[in-house]
């Protein structure tokens, strides 16, 4: 089962997303320039609600976290994005429009 992640930059500034995979990995989702949108997709295993991103090898990569903040500085700036993790409850889509200033990105989350 998967799940799409839209995230919408509605600032003036650009932003990166990230899903942080290990204690000490994170993975790139992508840039999104002012006024454009990304969109990626998770997968998610219903018997338990793991979240999960597939690397190059197709390989299940755990979603610890996931977040987007100003591009470059990402972490410091960051909105974290929750994810319902519950066993049989599966949200299919999320969808955000985030915007950033120097210090902080607020996103405003719609689900469908």
């Amino acid at each position: 089962l998967f799940r799409s992640v839209r995230v919408h930059n509605g600032g003036a500034a650009a932003l990166a997303c990230e899903a942080n995979l290990a204690h000490w990995y994170s993975e790139r989702l992508g840039g999104v320039a002012p006024g454009e949108t990304l969109t990626t997709t998770l997968f998610v295993k219903p018997e338990t609600g793991a979240v999960f991103l597939l690397n190059a090898s197709e390989d299940r990569m755990p979603v610890e976290r996931l977040w987007c903040g100003l591009d470059g500085r990402s972490w410091e700036t960051r909105a974290e994005i929750s994810l319902e993790r519950k066993a049989d409850t599966v949200v299919s889509a999320v969808g955000l429009d985030c915007r950033a200033d120097g210090a902080e990105t607020v996103c405003t989350r719609e689900d469908r």
